[in-house]
């Protein structure tokens, strides 16, 4: 308690501007204008409520605009959260056309339990857009209508995605398309992750690298120590419509349990008529209990991005392979 209060006094934090914390006060007006106020801001213990501002102009909804340059810190038993909303597509933090931010520690604990619409799949725990230098760490993010990540461009423009994203030791859980989408990148660093438990709309994958268009590149991608549990689609699901660089080492799945069409490792192609370059690696991957097949590979032909797994263990196996 004692290094909290300190953090606390050296920091801005929306209490200063009228926060509660209480899980019945909307603390979305204190927690935006801490973070416009200074460059590092600390949420202290509480449970902070948030609402989306449905005026943004691009449409997204974020409750909180992260602009450039900024620390927040969240004390590690905050939560902020939000009621039930009936819009498509929100997000509680919005990195868009930012750089160098740091977020870590805390839960985000979205609505899907109480949403009040029947559409859409873009209700967002952190959404990324052309944002640069970027780490997200100690977080848990759970229950979201859509993602608890989404690594985006910004008017699907290959000149305006992410780089050089960093995410270590995030929970992402019981979230409903995917635990992090990855639509486009250049520079990216997963490490010590558990994701899990994805369910509800396709395709449910833990992590999903699926490039938002045919000319959007997927490069320098490097994902170790990944734990991936329960998820309805693919533990790791890549649609390899454009040449994508990625490693994966260290990752184990563990009982997954869709039997459709989806499966622990999917290897996606959708096909264009560019010659496919890049690679993808896997390196010490194991499956465990799963209800699925181990690995689907799908629309691979001799120009496809070469797939190479060294290493693979499969405990209890269900299924080993399906076609």
């Amino acid at each position: 308690q004692a290094v909290h209060e300190a953090v606390a006094a050296l920091h801005v934090t929306p209490q200063m501007f009228g926060a509660v914390g209480d899980g019945v006060a909307d603390d979305t007006e204190a927690i935006q204008n801490a973070i416009n106020a200074g460059t590092n801001i600390y949420i202290p213990s509480g449970t902070y409520k948030v609402s989306f501002n449905t005026a943004i102009e691009d449409g997204s909804n974020p409750a909180i605009v992260v602009p450039s340059n900024r620390k927040i810190r969240i004390a590690p038993d905050a939560v902020i959260t939000c009621e039930g909303v009936t819009i498509e597509r929100y997000s509680f933090f919005r990195l868009a056309d930012v750089e160098n931010v740091t977020i870590e520690g805390g839960s985000i604990i979205g609505e899907r339990t109480t949403h009040t619409g029947d559409t859409g799949e873009w209700g967002m725990g952190i959404s990324l857009a052309y944002a640069h230098n970027i780490k997200i760490k100690d977080i848990t993010i759970k229950d979201c209508w859509g993602d608890g990540i989404c690594i985006g461009t910004i008017d699907h423009d290959p000149e305006k995605i992410c780089q050089n994203i960093y995410i270590d030791n995030v929970v992402c859980d019981n979230n409903r398309r995917q635990g992090i989408s990855v639509c486009g990148i250049d520079g990216f660093y997963l490490t010590n992750c558990k994701l899990t438990n994805t369910n509800g709309t396709a395709p449910q994958a833990g992590i999903d690298f699926e490039p938002d268009y045919s000319n959007i590149p997927i490069k320098n991608v490097f994902v170790t120590n990944l734990y991936t549990y329960n998820n309805v689609g693919a533990g790791v699901l890549i649609v390899n419509n454009n040449p994508c660089e990625i490693t994966i080492t260290d990752w184990l799945d563990e009982h997954g349990t869709n039997e459709g069409d989806l499966c622990t490792c999917s290897f996606n192609f959708t096909g264009n008529e560019s010659t496919y370059g890049g690679y993808v690696n896997i390196n010490n991957f194991v499956s465990k209990n799963n209800h699925s097949s181990v690995c689907r590979i799908i629309g691979v032909n001799a120009d496809s991005t070469p797939l190479v797994i060294n290493g693979l263990t499969v405990i209890e196996p269900h299924v080993l392979y399906a076609p």
